[in-house]
């Protein structure tokens, strides 16, 4: 039983984590563009990294929600 509760919480803060990070991002997008700008990739590809790996955050949080996953 306390391990059930232990890893029950762990997914629950997972949660929160994925979930607020994921809308932060996508709330202040010219903060994301421009901290995207700054690491060694592409600036073509700014805008398709910025957007993936958002909802790619929202999709794990997501998944997170259930037991098989």
């Amino acid at each position: 039983m306390r391990r059930n509760f232990l890893i029950d919480l762990i997914c629950c803060l997972l949660i929160l984590l994925f979930v607020y990070t994921g809308f932060s991002k996508l709330l202040d997008l010219d903060l994301t563009y421009k901290q995207m700008n700054k690491q060694p990739f592409p600036e073509s590809w700014t805008p398709f990294l910025v957007w993936s790996i958002s909802l790619a955050e929202l999709a794990v949080a997501g998944l997170l929600l259930f037991n098989k996953t």
